[in-house]
């Protein structure tokens, strides 16, 4: 069974992001957050929509110069 929803420690370390910046984007309203009792929990659908949200990497064509 695979996990629904995660723990603000738990969705930084998947994001690889600190407290501050998830809480900042929660506030920021580009990752959904929901509550149980007093916990604020990231449904793993949020973290696929805001990870399918981030722009692509596209790297700069890097020219030799001679």
């Amino acid at each position: 069974m695979q996990k629904e929803l995660f723990t603000i420690p738990e969705c930084c370390k998947t994001l690889n992001l600190g407290p501050t910046t998830l809480y900042k984007y929660i506030n920021q309203k580009r990752i959904r957050a929901v509550k149980l009792g007093k916990k604020t929990l990231i449904p793993r659908d949020a973290i696929d929509e805001f990870i399918a949200s981030l722009p692509s990497y596209i790297e700069e064509d890097m020219e030799v110069s001679s």
